[in-house]
């Protein structure tokens, strides 16, 4: 029920999106009017002053200043709608999942399409295993070494599309690697709450050389989490994140051995939007729940996942 009643919100978010990425000036005069106040993160009101990648005429965000943000954002609803349509058979659940990618695409962020191309070698790997079809795994390896090729004729010729995406992509390595170093001088306790910033201003002509100072953060949940609270946290962290995939695999290797195809639709849904959310924290300033306007997904997906995993535990003892 609550599904049915998000989606007219999520159908008009979605639609303010794709509306904006094709009408910069549109985007930009709904950020500067006294609506965006109201529907748009506190931020918004410094949008004169500060500069945020929706701003970007390649990029868009709807009611979100971070184009990145509101990708992962609509991805995992797009996920949790296939699912809903796909246990249930409602159009209306498909089409508004069908509208959220479209969104997902609208954004201009290149994030999707890395962590689309994973999710699905995945997921078709699984499948593949468990229901033991040797064209399947032929398919699945086909489809991994012409993904690899691609990527390395990409990097290595500089495609203008994704040039922005590797330039940023050197910057989180860059921090990964300071990260690094720290771990080996304060691997047990971290560096204490919001001791970060202040550690990479004084680092910060070494980590980046002849560049203006920007307040970078780690861009990765699992980095952040261990600055902060050391490395109990941090495995507390990247276990919270890991526990809701195992559960999914689980769902999504008995679904693919022998159900119906719509039940393995839905356990790949859930599977993709549980693997979805860590993937994207990984490389990007969201959190292993992803980011405050997603709890609410990702409390479903979790939710979704338990129950898919339970079921399949319970189908195998019947079996037996």
């Amino acid at each position: 029920q609550g599904l049915v009643i998000f989606a007219p919100v999520l159908t008009l978010l979605a639609s303010m999106t794709v509306v904006f990425r094709f009408s910069p000036a549109a985007e930009g005069a709904y950020l500067r009017s006294s609506i965006a106040r109201f529907l748009s993160e506190p931020d918004v009101i410094y949008i004169n002053s500060t500069w945020h990648n929706v701003l970007d005429i390649d990029k868009a965000g709807g009611v979100f200043l971070n184009g990145n943000t509101a990708s992962l954002f609509f991805a995992v609803w797009c996920l949790l709608y296939l699912w809903a349509g796909s246990r249930t058979r409602s159009p209306w659940f498909l089409a508004t999942a069908v509208v959220s990618g479209v969104a997902v695409a609208a954004t201009g962020s290149k994030s999707p399409l890395i962590i689309a191309l994973i999710v699905l070698m995945l997921i078709g790997g699984i499948v593949a295993f468990a229901r033991r079809s040797v064209v399947g795994r032929i398919a699945v390896a086909v489809g991994v070494a012409v993904a690899g090729v691609a990527i390395c004729c990409v990097s290595t010729h500089q495609v203008s599309v994704f040039q922005n995406y590797f330039r940023t992509f050197g910057d989180r390595l860059r921090l990964w690697n300071y990260a690094g170093q720290l771990f080996i001088e304060h691997g047990f306790l971290g560096l204490g709450f919001n001791n970060w910033s202040p550690r990479l201003k004084e680092d910060w002509g070494l980590v980046f050389p002849g560049r203006a100072l920007q307040d970078f953060p780690p861009h990765n949940f699992a980095i952040e989490a261990w600055t902060q609270g050391g490395i109990i946290l941090g495995i507390l962290v990247v276990a919270a994140a890991a526990v809701p995939v195992w559960w999914a695999t689980v769902a999504l290797w008995d679904s693919a051995r022998g159900r119906a195809w719509p039940e393995t639709m839905a356990a790949s849904a859930i599977f993709a939007a549980a693997l979805w959310i860590p993937i994207h924290g990984a490389v990007d300033t969201t959190q292993f729940y992803g980011d405050v306007h997603l709890i609410a997904a990702t409390a479903l997906v979790v939710t979704a996942a338990w129950d898919a995993k339970n079921r399949a535990r319970s189908r195998r003892e019947a079996d037996v």
